[in-house]
């Protein structure tokens, strides 16, 4: 239905980085040099190349299942041979102890293209044939139909002896080898492969478990396009993370990478876990053999991965997967194929019936919807779309409007030059000698109301602006009070004094009335002698920040006292030429004023998008 996009979900854990480090030194080198050869030998698509060292490192884990089996029969029948489990009596001489004793090249190629890989497929038959007793065993999904693809003896037995050297049996070494192969994903961009980053998929899984730890241990897992299953296998290691206790955590001597044991799971979570907990459904078989063995290697010995398109019409008839259509899971993590292409007519009409559309983007948003439990969660990486258009188009409005805010700024600077060097000599003279007040607001913590006049701190005044919007507000009664000693009105400058962002203006161009805290300082300029908007953009100059950073005090909280303020110096030209750079002032904040209106329109524009994007409107 959708065009395969391969994504490679495969990523880990923050935490399991350190680990990755154990891949170091003569083995990366090793593993590096069997990627070349891969190459040299006409194996090129990186998929292929895990896919294939994933069949033989299948084939060393089985023959280590093997030992166990045979070692608890000879316990438990002693002199009697062993029948073989996974190797019958006939079989033997296919398990890995016998192949790597095998120094013809010529031969070990011909027993196993010719046996070992028939004996998986058959296996897979009869594994498939009985999963109808217990968890489905991850066998029948990606040996049923292995073939082996590399054809020359010499690049086999090098990848026989590179598996070989791996410490398979201590800690989770055939995770990171797995995970370091398929990091190679991300550089390879043969045939559009590519993997979700991995600091995606830990934010994402950290987001959906946070505070949800305790409960996430029985919760059911879902990817209805898991790829290479890598959602699912990080969101396992980071449960395994959080329950593992101090005394759990191994810290290789070596590399200072940690594992974590997950000792405080109990047997019955680690069965869920294993067996039931995790769903992963994809329509690229070679994404799904390697999803079972990356989570195989994991430790999730029977994880459900299905082969299905699950937009189309069988996902939700066909007995198999019926169940996990609708109301199945408690969390789904994806990163679907969106920019595939679709066949309408193969798409669930319970999907279509809710968003009238093609966008696979939207389809798979509602599948998803329908697939969790009530009070269930989701986190999916969605596509560029006409959403992310829209937005673009709304921030870069934004950035114009930001841009435009600064034009008075840079008039000003035009105008009269750069207040530390006084390029046209104007006179420089103190704040307090064209002020007829400076002072600041109420120095203790009023009694706040729900409604009543707003009460204005540092918050309030933000990039040369007053704003009320996320202001408090104090009684009337209160306010009669506070502005017998600092009354703000039209025309007056405030400045913050107090905090990390001291010394910024703002003019006050409202009649609207305020109270302020005394963390800003009301200046009430001398009109006679100054204009209110050409002293509020020489206090936004640097070099009046300059000297607010010279004059800070406090070891703590940056705390600008009115003795200082009164001391700023600031040139002083002739009103005429402040007139004048006023008049064009108002004119640009006008075309502000103009296009800030706009943005507020083309934001409510969006938001009305985007409830017609989830309705199937567009």
């Amino acid at each position: 239905m959708q065009t395969a996009d391969t994504t490679s979900d495969m990523g880990i854990n923050n935490n399991q980085a350190g680990r990755l480090k154990m891949i170091t030194g003569q083995l990366k080198s090793q593993i590096n040099k069997l990627w070349e050869e891969f190459w040299t030998g006409g194996i090129t698509n990186p998929l292929t190349v895990i896919e294939q060292v994933s069949f033989l490192m299948f084939a060393r884990l089985l023959d280590m299942r093997e030992s166990t089996e045979e070692k608890k029969w000879s316990r438990k029948n002693p002199g009697k041979p062993f029948p073989g489990v996974y190797f019958p009596r006939g079989k033997q001489h296919l398990r890995w102890s016998h192949l790597k004793q095998e120094a013809d090249a010529d031969k070990v190629l011909k027993i196993v293209r010719d046996e070992v890989f028939p004996h998986f497929r058959v296996m897979g038959q009869e594994e498939e044939a009985s999963a109808n007793e217990g968890p489905k065993n991850t066998f029948n999904q990606y040996m049923k139909d292995a073939t082996l693809m590399i054809n020359k003896p010499s690049l086999l037995m090098s990848a026989i002896n590179m598996i070989e050297a791996l410490p398979l049996t201590q800690g989770d070494t055939k995770g990171d080898l797995y995970e370091y192969l398929l990091g190679k994903l991300t550089t390879a961009g043969i045939n559009g492969q590519f993997r979700t980053p991995r600091h995606v998929i830990d934010l994402m899984v950290d987001l959906v478990l946070a505070g949800n730890e305790e409960e996430s241990i029985s919760w059911t897992v879902g990817d209805p396009a898991c790829g290479t299953g890598g959602f699912l296998v990080q969101f396992m290691e980071a449960l395994r993370e959080h329950f593992t206790s101090p005394d759990g955590i191994h810290v290789d001597e070596e590399t200072g990478g940690k594992t974590y044991t997950g000792d405080l799971i109990t047997p019955q979570q680690w069965k869920h876990i294993k067996s039931d907990m995790f769903h992963g459904f994809d329509f690229d078989v070679t994404m799904l053999r390697i999803a079972a063995m990356n989570m195989m290697l994991h430790e999730i010995d029977t994880p459900d991965i299905n082969y299905q398109d699950t937009l189309s019409t069988n996902f939700t008839d066909r007995k198999e997967t019926r169940r996990w259509a609708e109301d199945a899971f408690d969390l789904i993590l994806a990163n679907p194929p969106f920019k595939g292409s679709l066949d309408e007519e193969d798409v669930h009409k319970s999907l279509t019936g809710k968003v009238k559309t093609k966008k696979t983007e939207l389809l798979f948003i509602v599948l998803m919807l329908r697939m969790l439990k009530l009070g269930g969660r989701c986190a999916v990486i969605v596509p560029d779309g006409i959403l992310d258009k829209a937005d673009a188009i709304r921030r870069k409005r934004q950035e114009a409007e930001s841009i435009a805010s600064k034009t008075t700024s840079c008039l000003f600077y035009q105008e009269f030059g750069d207040p530390l060097f006084n390029p046209k000599e104007w006179n420089v003279v103190e704040l307090d000698t064209v002020s007829h007040k400076i002072t600041d607001g109420v120095h203790f913590k009023p009694t706040y109301t729900d409604a009543g006049i707003p009460f204005v701190s540092v918050k309030d005044i933000t990039t040369g602006q007053l704003k009320f919007d996320n202001a408090k507000f104090v009684s009337e009664e209160s306010h009669a009070e506070y502005i017998k000693r600092c009354h703000p009105e039209r025309g007056d400058v405030l400045l913050t004094k107090v905090g990390a962002t001291y010394g910024r203006p703002a003019l006050v161009d409202t009649d609207r009335p305020f109270s302020i805290y005394v963390s800003v300082a009301l200046i009430k300029p001398d009109r006679s002698k100054i204009d209110p908007i050409f002293l509020k953009e020489v206090l936004a100059s640097d070099e009046l920040k300059r000297q607010a950073d010279r004059a800070i005090k406090g070891a703590g909280v940056p705390d600008l006292h009115l003795v200082e303020i009164r001391k700023f110096r600031i040139p002083l030209p002739p009103l005429k030429v402040q007139d004048e750079f006023v008049a064009t002032s108002r004119a640009v904040h006008a075309l502000e004023d103009k296009l800030r209106t706009s943005t507020e329109q083309y934001n409510d524009l969006f938001n009305s998008l985007v409830q017609r994007a989830f309705k199937g409107e567009l």
